[in-house]
C-alpha cells in the first residue's frame, strides 16, 4: 500500500494570534498559520482560515491507525489543556490520506475510540486517490 497519511490535531477560528492557542494547549504547534498568510508551498495563494496544528510524529507512510495511537498518546499528556482549548475554539483530529495504489480499510478499535472520546475530540477523515502517476506535492 502506498500512501501518505497526514494525521494531526487542528484548532480553528482563533483569530490572528496563534500564541493564544499555544498558551491554552500548553505545547507548541507543529505548524500554524493565520487567515491571509501566504501558503508555504504556494506563496502566491493565501490561507482562507487560521489553523493551529500538532502533527503525528510518525513517517507519512505509517498506517493511519498507528498515527492515531501516537497522536492520541501525545495529546493525552495534555488532556486538561485540550479540554480548555475545546471550550474556546473548534478543534478536531484530522486524517488526510493520499493513496497512490488503492484505498484500504481502516480499523479503529473501541479502546482507541474511547481515548479520543475522553479527549472530547471528533475525527475527520479525508481520503484522496491520486493514482500511481500523480506527483507527491499535495498539501494539507
Amino acid at each position: 500500500m502506498e500512501h501518505d497519511a497526514h494525521v494531526f490535531f487542528a484548532v480553528f477560528e482563533f483569530g490572528q494570534d496563534v500564541s493564544v492557542v499555544t498558551k491554552l494547549a500548553g505545547f507548541e504547534p507543529t505548524e500554524s498559520w493565520v487567515v491571509g498568510q501566504p501558503m508555504r508551498k504556494r506563496p502566491d495563494v493565501t490561507h482562507r482560515h487560521s489553523r493551529w496544528t500538532f502533527k503525528s510524529s510518525l513517517p507519512l507512510t505509517a498506517p493511519v491507525e498507528e498515527h492515531l495511537y501516537a497522536l492520541v498518546s501525545a495529546l493525552e499528556t495534555h488532556a486538561t489543556c485540550i479540554h480548555t482549548v475545546l471550550s474556546r475554539f473548534p478543534a478536531e483530529i484530522v486524517c488526510a490520506v493520499y493513496f497512490r495504489t488503492f484505498t484500504p480499510g481502516i480499523h479503529l478499535p473501541q479502546q482507541l475510540l474511547a481515548r479520543v472520546t475522553a479527549l472530547g475530540l471528533d475525527i475527520d477523515f479525508d481520503f484522496y486517490f491520486l493514482g500511481e502517476d500523480e506527483p507527491d506535492d499535495h498539501a494539507v
